[in-house]
Order: structure tokens, then sequence, then C-alpha cells
């Protein structure tokens, strides 16, 4: 697994953060290029980028995330999204990347969020993909749909591969698309085979981080959503418009939540699009599928 892995990502390094080691994948550590620090979302893990990065990797050096709680980092008594972004911070450290352009999948670009609001000097830019934000201290009902895992076991690794969902529910990608990821997630302990995620992690709700609206007053910042996302509906996006005037939109057809699993080459082109104008890298940079 871990060749593949790191054939999709690059080569697996850690870091750590408040006592916790954070895994993490460069994807370039020796090159020139502009850096992307892309973060996954809640219950999920750096794989689900697997589709994207080898888009982008021509362009951008891209530096993929294992959350505290998730993947192959470590667990913690407590988290929240302040200790997330001091995750990120870990890792962006130990890659020698000083400031960069920050990726996140749903809860992900919230705990880009938080990032540029810690450490606004060592943020380029942010891309969110299907992110829902919160304001006026409003919790959007579809953020209660679905729990991610509760720590059960499994007597084998195929009964609890089969057990992968993706959550919201939404057509499944295809096998190649989805199967790495269980694959990656699944853990074998004393007790049985079960997933890596802490389950305590995916408890934190996000209407502990409101989004600070003056954040973006000076922060380049762009939003990349499913045209079918059951989260980020048509409704919430035109409100975010209405609250985010500087916002770039950018709307995927045929994407539901899971917009990096849907349409990884179209995603890629998009973040790779908005995130050279965010950084004196490479212009117009884009790729091909």
């Amino acid at each position: 697994m871990e060749e593949y892995v790191e054939a999709a990502l690059g080569r697996g390094r850690s870091a750590f953060s408040h006592g916790a080691p954070i895994r993490y994948y460069d994807s370039a550590p020796e090159a020139a290029l502009p850096p992307l620090t892309l973060v996954h979302g809640k219950g999920a893990h750096a794989m689900w980028w697997h589709g994207v990065v080898p888009f982008l990797t021509s362009v951008f050096r891209c530096l993929t995330v294992d959350l505290s709680g998730h993947g192959d980092s470590g667990h913690r008594t407590t988290y929240n999204m302040g200790l997330w972004a001091a995750d990120v911070v870990a890792v962006c450290d130990a890659a020698g990347v000083r400031s960069s352009v920050l990726v996140g999948h749903s809860r992900g670009g919230r705990v880009c969020l938080e990032y540029a609001a810690l450490y606004r000097e060592r943020t380029e830019g942010v891309v969110l993909i299907d992110t829902l934000l919160l304001w006026d201290h409003r919790l959007p009902p579809s953020e209660r749909r679905g729990q991610v895992g509760d720590g059960r076991t499994y007597k084998s690794r195929d009964e609890l591969l089969g057990r992968f969902r993706l959550i919201p529910e939404q057509p499944e990608p295809e096998r190649a698309t989805v199967r790495p990821l269980a694959q990656y997630g699944a853990h074998h302990s004393p007790e049985g085979w079960m997933w890596k995620h802490d389950p305590q992690a995916t408890r934190v709700l996000d209407s502990e981080f409101e989004w600070p609206a003056s954040l973006l007053a000076d922060l380049p910042a762009a939003y990349i959503y499913g045209i079918q996302a059951a989260l980020a509906t048509q409704e919430f996006v035109a409100a975010l418009r209405a609250n985010a005037p500087k916002m770039a939109f950018h709307a995927v057809e045929g994407a539901h939540h899971h917009v990096i699993l849907d349409a990884p080459a179209m995603t890629a082109n998009l973040i790779a699009r908005v995130a050279s104008h965010m950084t004196a890298g490479p212009g117009s940079a884009a790729v091909t599928a």
C-alpha cells in the first residue's frame, strides 16, 4: 500500500505537532516549485487527494497531510481547529515551506481558514472545496447529516473494507478511486480490524469555528463546489456569495460533495488556475487531463 501511496502523493515523511506525530507526503522535496498544502475533511485522510495530486505535480510541490486523529497521524485526548491548524504548521515547517496556498476539502477548508486567521503571514491564499462556512453563529442543518465511524471492530479486513461508504451519501465513484481510500484507512488492532481515524476527532462540531468574514478582506480565496453537492447546496452557495463578495466561485458539473473523487482532473485544473493567481509561481498554470 505504501508504494502506491507514495507513487500518488510523493515521499512519506513525519512531523510533530504538540506531541503528536503527523504523517504527510511531499511530491517534490527538492524541486523549486510553488507549494500547495492539501488538507482532507472529517474522518478522511491524505489519500482522498490521490486522484488530484498527480495532475498538479508538474507545476506545484504538493504537501498532503494526515491531520491528527486521522490516517497514520497520532491521536490526541482532544481536538479543535487550532490544533489541526498547528498540525499544518508543523508539516510546513518540517518541509521547509514558509508560506503556501492552502487547499481544503470539506472540514479541511475550515482548518485552512483557521490556519489563515492564526498565521496570515504564512498564507498566500485559500482554496475551499465544498466547505460549509458559518456566519451569525448559525449551524447549517446539513452539518448534522451522517456520522463517520464509531470505533467498532470487524473480524476480517475484507469485512471492514466492505463497510466503507462515503458521507454524505452520493453515487459511488469508480472502484479504482474509492478502494485505495478504504485500504489506506484500515488498521489491524489486537481487538480486530478497524478504521484508523479516532472517533473522537470526527465528533468535533465545526460550529465551534465561525467563519470570520473580515479575514477575506485581504486574503485571496476561491470556492470550488459540486453542482449536485448535498452539503454546499445552491442556496448555501448563494448566501456565501453575498457574504464573501471577493471570493471566486467555480462549479463542477456532475460532481457531488466529494468533488476531488468525482472529478479529480477538473478539480486539479481549477486548483492550479486559482492558485497560480495567488502565488508568484507559474503564472497561468494549468494541468491537462
